[in-house]
């Protein structure tokens, strides 16, 4: 990945491929996105691929509301789409308190709408 740089966040548009791959958060899980940042600031950038923003949408949106940058990194444009998937399923993951069922669902819908042979 490359060096991180910052982008105005109503300049930064979508690519629906991925970013829809990410739920969107319910209200207490915005609340708490939004004080994160509030208190310890941005601390994963957000992934961008040829221009667009591919995971990142809630910190897109809390920068918005805070009137600040979005931070931001280029991935590789090379990399496969299976590779772009999981970048993307890790932050789903770690950011979210998934039961073991929870963590089933998403791989299999990893499996069934992006033909991922094993997650």
């Amino acid at each position: 990945m490359a060096d991180a740089y910052t982008l105005d966040p109503h300049s930064v548009t979508f690519d629906d491929k991925y970013v829809v791959f990410n739920p969107l958060h319910n209200e207490w899980e915005y609340a708490a996105t939004l004080e994160n940042i509030k208190r310890l600031g941005q601390l994963e950038p957000i992934l961008m691929l040829d221009g667009r923003c591919v995971d990142g949408r809630h910190r897109v949106r809390v920068a918005k509301e805070l009137s600040t940058p979005v931070r931001c990194v280029d991935i590789e444009p090379t990399l496969s789409e299976e590779d772009i998937i999981v970048m993307c399923n890790k932050n789903v993951m770690s950011g979210r308190d998934y039961d073991n069922t929870q963590k089933a669902v998403q791989a299999l819908l990893l499996v069934n709408n992006y033909s991922m042979p094993v997650v």
